[in-house]
């Protein structure tokens, strides 16, 4: 729509011609798009039905009688855009305007210069109420933000799990390490016992030797002192 007002207005061969057309300012005040068309002074020549909705002056308020600096919150923007405007602009701003009611919003300005045949230059000005699409934005960044955060700490319950994981496999080959240890250690004391036992048989069958000799040393002490005492 505003790339077809750019190429009517862009034929046209006065557009001070075009505006004494009565039919052509009602089909502009009409317009449901925020429009409005400047001069090189910033004059307002033309207002649309957007442009009130949006800002709150009707054209009969503006039109022919004002210059745009009113819509701006901020005079810095205003004399940033005006230091760009020329015979070839065709450019965006964001910028803060400001309301009839004095309240301000946050617009996309888009200016783009229109040349007539007889070599006048004038200023087709769209404004775009982008405040919900920048807080709709926010709550995405705020969003992406958060999903980010959110996908870290996964990451990291992630690789802690893992180190746990690693840690746990480890705890369990030291544990399977100390069972073998412990079996080995099983097997050499039933080996050692084997081998106590063997000794203690061992020693048994030479204390019974032993005593066995000394009940015979004895017995021939005995038989010795017999004789004697029959001699």
């Amino acid at each position: 729509m505003i790339f077809l007002i750019f190429i009517i207005l862009s034929k046209v061969d006065s557009f001070l011609f075009m505006l004494k057309d009565k039919d052509f300012n009602i089909i502009w005040g009409l317009l449901e798009q925020p429009l409005m068309v400047i001069d090189k002074d910033g004059r307002i020549i033309l207002w649309s039905k957007g442009c009130a909705r949006e800002l709150g002056y009707e054209s009969e308020e503006v039109a022919g009688k004002k210059k745009w600096h009113f819509i701006f919150e901020k005079e810095t923007d205003l004399v940033k855009i005006v230091a760009e405007l020329n015979p070839i602009v065709d450019q965006s701003w964001q910028v803060n305007l400001l309301r009839k009611r004095k309240d301000s919003f946050l617009a996309s300005l888009h200016i783009r210069a229109v040349t007539f045949s007889d070599q006048e230059v004038y200023f087709l000005v769209y404004l775009s109420n982008i405040t919900q699409a920048k807080g709709v934005n926010k709550e995405l960044q705020e969003a992406k933000v958060l999903a980010k955060q959110k996908t870290l700490a996964y990451q990291r319950a992630q690789e802690l799990l893992i180190q746990k994981e690693k840690l746990l496999i480890s705890n369990m080959t030291e544990m399977k390490k100390l069972y073998r240890q412990v079996k080995e250690s099983e097997s050499e004391l039933k080996i050692k016992a084997k081998q106590l036992e063997e000794k203690v048989k061992e020693l048994n069958r030479f204390n019974k030797l032993m005593v066995g000799r000394e009940l015979k040393m004895v017995e021939l002490k005995d038989k010795i002192q017999s004789l004697k005492n029959k001699q």
